[in-house]
């Protein structure tokens, strides 16, 4: 035999009948050829064409997961052998048809085979061929046993998709790619598998309704199945409301979640409600509300969210306000009479701390059995109108009506926002019983309000007489009239009649010319951008009212505490809204009405978080006193150095600025070691970790 110049010769031996023998032959380059077979006197026979190939072998083989332990399922990744060539594969004595996927990747499949009572050892897995059976590939296998039950987590998802799921299972190292497969409803969805170190991740396709799906993992090209679990979809939950909205920084009381498409009773469903940073177990009542029992927290705002799945949360946008119970004030309406007839403005204040009444909620003002809508004036205070008497029949008598404020869901459920019981009087014939403010400053012009009954009715309007002091009304209300104070020279509470043009006394009330609160400074006089700050404001004539108020920039009124005549202290709001340092005034008033126009600046800061480099030196000796640097860009120089401070582990000194960009500070005495530097710009009120010790 000729294969191109090589000659083969085929010994007697080697031939197998009269029409097949065996010629072994040593090629010495691959590609197509021509056979020519002669006899003994080199008689031409015939000739034929066939394909020399490069010397094939076996790259790596994976070794597949598998759902029982009585199939081996192998894949062998190979070079240089062909589709059509491999037919068996052979290991521990076992044979399996082998099945080519491609010239590079064969699939051996060996069924009956138990992994369970094989050694760890390494044997050889080896490649056959039909036309040459000597011609074979073999590599080492260790074989590897499972006692582990693959499993989903999350197993449940909302029908929108996108639920990231780990299917958690041992690691096999798998170099081949694998696929998720979700059968929906005899469909199949395929998305991309991620292999990790301790699971495979797949991310669910959306389905069109909630149903069980089949989540199998498969390999690519060889379709060879090596998970396969159940997944179920859900209706996406929503929620709408909280309530009550609001609660003790204690915790421990019990909140209704109100929403849609709650799961009850399902075993496989983990509903998980997140408030702020802490997760909650939900107790589900039907499809539309579920208990929490809050955790403590801290006075102010967190958010509310929950999950079915325990991985995906809704982003609803809800909040809870946590409330400090030592700020809570009693509930107050002013005024707090008018005539039967309804139509009198009424504010109600002081239920609960100024978080609790935002203006993103609804309310209804409840006198005795009839509601009106609520207006939201400020933090803390909703207007109402009274309706009318629910037994006027025109008569003047007197009928007191209990009062109670209710915020509105949006889906329309109510919550009685809880406070002490107050009672509102419905009143006849036209009187003036009230003023608000009742005191305000010795400069005048204060803008007040004189409440009664009936008062906008009145022929010919009304008129307002301070002590011999006349004052005409400047604008009337469904009750009241407003009139504006005169000056005077010195502190003095006076009779202020409120009469009729024609001269008729409607009633009369009392007035305090005080002298106005002035503020002459603040401490700490700046702080971060971004939080909230408690501030002490020092003046002259602060007085222990609840009407006491701070006023930040142009229109932020705050509620102060009072402390002593010259001190108090306020709540500036964070500003979130500002992107940039910035000055602003904070102003004080006795009876939240007259300010004083000069204030003093409080200058929120950008901070000096970020970029420290190093602190030179970085060592010296316990006794102290050593001038360090701090470098590092800090970010807003205007009015900073006033209130940096460093921090030496728990020692705190003053620093200030360098003309470098840096922060200087002096060393403390008494500590001994290593210990971070830390640096505050709001006067000690927050520290940032530099990164740097000394």
């Amino acid at each position: 035999v000729f294969v191109g110049s090589e000659l083969c010769r085929a010994l007697p031996e080697q031939a197998q009948s009269d029409f097949l023998f065996l010629c072994y032959l040593t090629a010495t380059q691959t590609g197509n050829a021509t056979i020519e077979i002669h006899d003994e006197l080199s008689t031409y026979v015939v000739e034929h064409a066939i394909e020399l190939l490069p010397s094939g072998r076996i790259v790596k083989l994976d070794q597949l997961p598998v759902l029982d332990a009585s199939t081996l399922n192998v894949i062998a990744h190979t070079e240089n052998t062909g589709t059509d060539r491999v037919v068996t594969c052979s290991f521990l004595h076992q044979t399996a048809i082998a099945q080519a996927v491609n010239d590079s990747i064969v699939l051996c499949k060996f069924v009956g085979f138990d992994i369970f009572q094989q050694a760890f050892a390494s044997q050889p897995l080896c490649l056959l061929w039909a036309k040459n059976p000597a011609d074979k590939l073999c590599s080492e296998l260790i074989l590897r046993q499972s006692n582990s039950v693959p499993y989903l987590h999350p197993s449940s998802g909302p029908v929108s998709g996108q639920t990231r799921i780990r299917i958690v299972t041992e690691t096999w190292n798998v170099h081949t790619e694998l696929y998720c497969v979700f059968n929906h409803q005899g469909k199949r969805h395929t998305t991309d598998a991620r292999q990790l170190s301790d699971a495979i991740e797949c991310i669910s396709p959306p389905a069109t309704n909630a149903m069980r799906s089949r989540v199998t993992i498969e390999t690519k090209y060889t379709f060879v199945t090596i998970v396969d679990q159940s997944f179920e979809y859900f209706i996406p939950v929503e929620l709408v409301g909280v309530r009550p909205s609001f609660g003790s920084v204690s915790g421990g009381s019990s909140v209704t979640l109100v929403g849609s498409n709650f799961i009850v009773g399902a075993e496989d469903y983990r509903h998980v409600v997140q408030f702020g940073d802490t997760f909650l177990t939900a107790n589900v009542m039907s499809s539309s509300m579920m208990h929490v029992q809050i955790p403590s927290h801290g006075p102010g705002n967190v958010s509310v969210e929950m999950s079915t799945n325990g991985v995906d949360f809704t982003s609803d946008g809800l909040s809870f306000v946590y409330v400090d119970e030592s700020l809570r004030q009693p509930l107050r309406l002013i005024p707090s009479s008018g005539p039967a007839r309804g139509g009198t403005e009424v504010t109600v204040s002081g239920l609960v701390s100024s978080e609790a009444l935002t203006a993103s909620m609804l309310y209804q003002c409840r006198f005795g059995l009839s509601s009106v809508p609520g207006t939201f004036l400020r933090s803390g205070t909703v207007l109402c109108v009274t309706p009318r008497s629910e037994s006027s029949s025109g008569a003047s008598k007197v009928e007191l009506v209990d009062v109670s404020l209710v915020k509105i869901g949006p889906m329309g459920y109510e919550a009685v926002v809880e406070g002490p019981a107050c009672r509102f009087e419905y009143r006849g014939d036209a009187q003036a019983f009230g003023m608000l403010p009742s005191f305000g400053d010795v400069a005048g012009g204060t803008s007040v309000t004189i409440l009664g009954t009936g008062l906008a009715g009145v022929d010919g309007g009304v008129q307002c007489v301070f002590g011999k002091v006349l004052s005409d009304a400047s604008g009337s209300l469904a009750d009241g009239v407003r009139c504006r104070t005169p000056s005077t020279e010195q502190p003095k509470i006076v009779t202020v009649t409120v009469q009729a043009r024609g001269g008729q006394i409607l009633g009369s009330v009392d007035y305090s010319f005080e002298a106005g609160a002035s503020v002459v400074g603040i401490q700490p006089s700046a702080g971060l951008l971004g939080h909230e700050h408690v501030v002490t404001v020092l003046g002259l004539h602060f007085t222990n009212r609840p009407e006491l108020a701070c006023r930040v920039g142009a229109k932020d009124i705050v509620q102060g505490r009072w402390l002593t005549s010259t001190s108090m202290m306020c709540w500036l709001p964070a500003r979130r809204n500002f992107v940039q340092p910035h000055n602003t005034t904070v102003e004080v008033s006795n009876n939240g009405a007259d300010f004083e126009l000069a204030g003093t600046r409080f200058r929120y800061l950008a901070g000096v978080e970020g970029g420290w480099r190093r602190v030179v030196p970085s060592w010296g000796p316990v006794g102290g006193g050593i001038l360090v640097r701090l470098s590092g860009a800090v970010g807003d120089r205007e009015g900073i150095g006033a209130t940096l401070q460093c921090r030496f582990g728990e020692s705190i000194v003053d620093g200030h600025l360098k003309d470098d960009a840096g922060v200087g500070c002096t060393t403390p005495a008494g500590i001994k070691g290593s210990v971070k530097v830390y640096v505050s710009a709001d006067g000690g009120a927050s520290f940032v970790e530099t990164g740097l010790e000394f």
